[in-house]
């Protein structure tokens, strides 16, 4: 098994059973005790578990902000449906913006059936993986490189997305709560914020795992939301502030 599969079993483990010894670990996965240890320090180190004497505990998701590589292999058909969803926003020459959250990567495998896009980008993979398709036009965001996220964000980032105007901006976000759009880092959440101030219409693309989870930073208040699309429909109490703030939540 190889040492990224191997970890990503050991977190399936955890969110089932909570806590786990080395021990125990060793007999399901067939590994050494010091290849356990291993994987649970570097676990241990993007934050996605908890270090306990003979063993580890799961963090709740609540409190974590998962490294790109996992979100982006977590709840894929959530996302794969959210993606479907979008495409009915999108026609042949249009201006987008799409940001570099793994929810919004699921439409590019379907925009190579589009002609004459335009896109602005602030996710590196997002950027990489549009460039392949001849009949895109893709502009990178400049700014510093975050490579845990594969994005680039910050004030410098602000600044770029301002020179541009977009027809539709395709975002995602960390959590959806009471007060909008939500995410860990202030500089992810003003790139968010400059999407949504230099395009005609916002959709974002959030899925059910994502409701309601506790984070510090506003991006979007339901205000400056056009659309909110998901695979499942809004809590009663966040779907009755999006009818209050006019946003249509489709799913």
């Amino acid at each position: 098994m190889l040492p990224f599969d191997r970890k990503q079993k050991i977190l399936d483990i955890l969110k089932k059973r909570k806590n786990i010894s080395v021990e125990e670990l060793v007999k399901i996965l067939y590994c050494s005790p010091a290849t356990i240890r291993r994987d649970l320090m570097q676990l241990s180190e993007e934050g996605l578990i908890r270090r306990i004497r003979g063993g580890a505990t799961y963090i709740e998701k609540k409190s974590v902000d998962l490294p790109y590589h996992f979100r982006n292999i977590i709840e894929q058909d959530k996302k794969k449906h959210i993606a479907e969803l979008a495409l009915d926003f999108i026609a042949n020459d249009m201006t987008l913006f799409m940001d570099s959250s793994t929810t919004v990567l699921q439409l590019v495998p379907y925009l190579k059936d589009y002609s004459g896009l335009k896109i602005l980008t602030n996710g590196t993979i997002t950027a990489q993986l549009l460039s392949e398709n001849l009949h895109i036009q893709v502009t990178c965001v400049g700014g510093r490189v975050h490579p845990r996220n594969s994005s680039i964000n910050g004030a410098i980032a602000y600044r770029f997305i301002s020179n541009f105007h977009a027809e539709l901006a395709l975002l995602s976000a960390k959590s959806l709560s009471k007060f909008g759009a939500m995410e860990f880092s202030e500089e992810e959440a003003i790139v968010r914020k400059a999407y949504q101030e230099h395009a005609k219409q916002t959709l974002l693309l959030i899925d059910s795992t994502k409701f309601e989870i506790s984070c510090f930073h506003q991006s979007l208040p339901f205000e400056k939301i056009d659309y909110i699309l998901s695979d499942q429909p809004l809590p009663k109490d966040l779907q009755n502030i999006a009818e209050k703030k006019d946003v249509e939540c489709i799913y």
